[in-house]
């Protein structure tokens, strides 16, 4: 799962620095594309901080589950709509 979740984190980074020095014709945070894409490393965050505490608290191991669940759900809805705005 860490290099998942860096991988995500990456593409969010890379994602981001794509729109600001390539694509002049699209601007930084105006789609679903940019909000999706950060909420999924950041659902992401929380499923790594709660999975630290899965063995000993029971709210945790109620919430990871759903966080991870999400982060997929996102990832996959960015990425179908990624592809409307491709050059």
């Amino acid at each position: 799962a860490p290099w998942a979740y860096r991988a995500v984190a990456t593409v969010a980074v890379l994602g981001t620095a794509s729109v600001l020095l390539l694509r002049e014709d699209l601007h930084l945070a105006d789609s679903w594309h940019f909000w999706l894409g950060w909420s999924t490393p950041v659902l992401l965050t929380g499923a790594a901080l709660t999975s630290k505490r899965l063995h000993r608290d029971a709210t945790a191991k109620k919430v990871h589950p759903g966080l991870g669940l999400g982060a997929m759900a996102l990832a996959l809805v960015g990425a179908m709509i990624g592809l409307g705005i491709l050059p």
